[in-house]
């Protein structure tokens, strides 16, 4: 996640991954670009538990693996390096030349959204991963409205986005499905009086 105030830095790819084995902190990298990826709130924290918890126990005894935010992701068509919330790969999985740590074939990644990291997310991001050969969908997880998006790839190619608003959450890409009641589990304890509830996220551009 990139917070709004995040730094800004300039290196060459050598040097992040030298930067990232030091694991003071995580950082996404782009042309030469690191950007610090920044801290969330406890509501992030603890939907983005739940999220890998319900994948995770949905993929018992299939094959896909579900990877927490310290999995590194690759897309090797824009050079873009970046954290997703979970990931799941199918299938073996693939590394680039110049990262071994990394993956570059995800068949389904999920972000949980900040309002600090909305625009960030669903538009500068999101182009990214759709340039990802065997990504099938992209969840995006709202804390503060209690929203599941889910984006899945169409048989020629078109992104489709559909609000799940029903209890259950069908991820065609891994063949499995979950519940939102898991995604949301003890969320009442987190959020304060003051948090948005509800609401009709719309992608940004």
């Amino acid at each position: 996640m990139i917070g709004s105030a995040a730094a800004v830095l300039r290196v060459d790819y050598d040097d992040y991954l030298a930067i990232e084995r030091r694991g003071d902190a995580r950082h996404e990298y782009l042309d030469g670009v690191l950007r610090a990826m920044s801290g969330g709130t406890t509501a992030h924290s603890l939907v983005k538990t739940n999220v890998l918890r319900a994948v995770g126990n949905a993929l018992e005894g299939k094959p896909g693996l579900a990877l927490d935010s310290d999995q590194r992701i690759d897309v090797a068509a824009t050079g873009l390096d970046t954290y997703p919330d979970l990931s799941v790969t199918c299938g073996p999985i693939e590394r680039p030349a110049r990262d071994r740590n990394a993956i570059t074939n995800p068949t389904l990644v999920v972000e949980v959204i900040s309002p600090s990291t909305e625009g960030h997310d669903l538009g500068f991001k999101r182009r990214h991963y759709q340039r990802i050969p065997s990504l099938r969908q992209i969840v995006y997880v709202w804390p503060d409205q209690r929203a599941v998006e889910v984006h899945t790839r169409g048989e020629e190619g078109a992104w489709i986005v559909r609000d799940a608003a029903d209890e259950t959450i069908l991820l065609a890409s891994i063949d499995a499905a979950i519940r939102r009641s898991q995604l949301f589990a003890r969320i009442d304890e987190v959020l304060g009086p003051d948090d948005v509830e509800g609401g009709d996220p719309t992608p940004a551009d």
